[in-house]
C-alpha cells in the first residue's frame, strides 16, 4: 500500500509535510508568524518530561548547538589608553559589551551557525561581566547588549540560547 493510499506512511525519497524532529525553528515548533529571516511572534519555550526537553506539542527535542565563548571570559579591549592605571596595570573601567561578538556582527555569525544546522547556543556570561567593578554596580550597557542579542538577534535566526553563568575566571 502506498503512502497516498494509507495516508500515514511516507515512501522513501518523499518529503513529509511535518517538520523534522530536529528542526527547532519557530515555524516547526508551531509558533505563528515565524520565518527564517524574520522574528518569531512567540518564545522558543522548552518544557521537560522525564529526561527530555519537549517542544510546545510535548514532543522530545534534540538540541543541536555549539559553545559560544570566544573571548567572553575577558573584557572587550579598551578603545584607547584612557582608564589605564599605570601603577596597577589594570583598567579602571572595563566592559564586556560585544562579547562574544559585537551586535553589528551578530547576524553574520548567527546566519552562518544556522546554515550549519545549529539551533542552540551555550552563551557564557561571567559575573564580572555583569558587575565589573563592585557587587553594587551592574553594567547596564552589558545587560542591554545581552537583551538585544537574546531577544532580537537570536530569534531572527531561529536560534535559542542557554545562558551559562560561568565563574572559573572570577579572580582574573
Amino acid at each position: 500500500m502506498s503512502s497516498k493510499d494509507s495516508g500515514s506512511a511516507v515512501r522513501a525519497g518523499e518529503k513529509e509535510d511535518l517538520p523534522a524532529a530536529h528542526d527547532l525553528s519557530a515555524s516547526a515548533l508551531g509558533f505563528s508568524g515565524a520565518t527564517r529571516g524574520g522574528s518569531a511572534s512567540s518564545s522558543f519555550a522548552l518544557g521537560t518530561r522525564d529526561i527530555h526537553f519537549t517542544d510546545a506539542y510535548g514532543r522530545a527535542v534534540l538540541l543541536h548547538g555549539v559553545n559560544v565563548s570566544s573571548s567572553s571570559k575577558l573584557p572587550a579591549p579598551a578603545s584607547s589608553s584612557e582608564g589605564q592605571d599605570r601603577d596597577q596595570g589594570k583598567n579602571k573601567q572595563i566592559t564586556f559589551v560585544g562579547r562574544p561578538f559585537p551586535l553589528s556582527e551578530a547576524d553574520i555569525h548567527l546566519a552562518r551557525l544556522r546554515e550549519w544546522g545549529y539551533t542552540t547556543l551555550r552563551l557564557l556570561v561571567t559575573w564580572e561581566a555583569l558587575q565589573p567593578s563592585t557587587p553594587q554596580e551592574t553594567d547596564a550597557s552589558y545587560i542591554a547588549y545581552l537583551h538585544a542579542l537574546l531577544q532580537t538577534h537570536l530569534p531572527r535566526h531561529g536560534i535559542r540560547a542557554f545562558v551559562c553563568a560561568h565563574q572559573d575566571v572570577w579572580s582574573r
